[in-house]
This record gives structure tokens, C-alpha cells and sequence, in this order.
């Protein structure tokens, strides 16, 4: 089983009902284990509990998911987190035994970029002499989400034109 944790699905506003979520999750995952439990942008659901805004419900949370995280090998729950800030992590996250593991995944390549100009313009309507190559190459540093994000806007362009496709000058105006 795969289930995917986003702070947007346990956060609230009210005191415990965070913590009360999350282990919630984490018990329907170990009801249908094996289960991958995919913390996306985990430093917000676990960030540094000695900064200067750990409010202590906020110290809370964290320590409730580091007692999910601890009993997640006998439940047959394997976890993995991506974030953007490692640094704003808890520290206690970070001990063996828990993400023993770091990997860093930089932003695509001109190849990857050249892939994802392709995958998004595939699903809208847009001229065939587009150059992706181009564009993939003038876009060095863009994450997935900043080419889509281009496309998109390139989409919404050429709509307010009426246009019946994206052509090249809307997405050069994207970018």
C-alpha cells in the first residue's frame, strides 16, 4: 500500500487534532501493511523544534511523529520524506534509525527539461514548430513545477489571444 502525507492533510489550527491526525494515518497504514508512507515537504510537518517559533504544540506534533517514525519497522511501514529545507528538519528526524538516508535531487537537466516541455505541451493544443530543445536550454535551473508552470501560463496567453494553440512566442513570454 502506498499512502502520501502532506502537512495540508494533518494540518489544523486546533491544539492535538494534528497529532490525532497523523497517527491516525499512521494506523490505517499499518492496518494495511506493508504499506510507504511518502512525507511530502516533511519540514513542515517536523521543523526544528528549537527555533525561534516552536510554539509547543508545534513541539508536540514533532514528537508525535517521531513516535510514529520509531514504530514503523514493526509495523511493516517503510518511510521516506522529500523536503526542500533539510536544514530546517528536527535534528531527531535525522538520527540513524529513522532517515538514515540523504539523497538530494537536484533540478532536471536540459534533457529532463527538453522530457518535461514535451510532457505538458502533449496535453494542450500547440504549434509543431515549437523548438523544445530551445526552450530547454534557456530554462537551466527550473524545477518540474517552474516548466509547468510555463506552460500553463503560455496556455492561458494564448487563450486570452484566442488563439487555437500555444505557439512560440506565447511560451517565450512565459518564460
Amino acid at each position: 500500500a502506498f499512502r502520501e502525507i502532506r502537512m495540508s492533510d494533518v494540518g489544523s489550527p486546533y491544539i492535538h487534532e494534528t497529532g490525532s491526525r497523523l497517527r491516525r494515518m499512521f494506523e490505517e497504514a499499518k492496518a494495511n501493511a506493508p504499506t510507504l508512507i511518502f512525507l511530502d515537504e516533511i519540514d513542515s510537518l517536523a521543523s526544528n523544534r528549537e527555533g525561534h517559533d516552536a510554539a509547543v504544540y508545534r513541539v508536540e506534533e514533532v514528537n508525535e511523529l517521531l513516535t510514529l517514525v520509531d514504530q514503523c519497522s514493526e509495523g511493516g511501514i517503510l518511510v521516506i520524506g522529500a523536503c526542500n529545507s533539510i536544514a530546517r528538519l528536527d535534528s531527531a528526524m535525522l538520527r540513524p534509525g529513522r532517515f538514515d538516508r540523504k539523497i538530494f535531487v537536484g533540478p532536471p537537466d536540459e534533457a529532463a527539461r527538453r522530457a518535461l516541455f514535451e510532457l505538458f505541451l502533449n496535453a494542450r493544443p500547440h504549434a509543431s514548430n515549437i523548438d523544445v530543445g530551445a526552450f530547454a536550454a534557456s530554462t537551466e535551473g527550473y524545477s518540474n513545477a517552474d516548466i509547468e508552470e510555463v506552460v500553463k501560463k503560455a496556455a492561458l496567453l494564448a487563450a486570452n489571444e484566442d488563439a487555437p494553440m500555444i505557439a512560440k512566442r506565447h511560451l517565450e513570454m512565459a518564460v
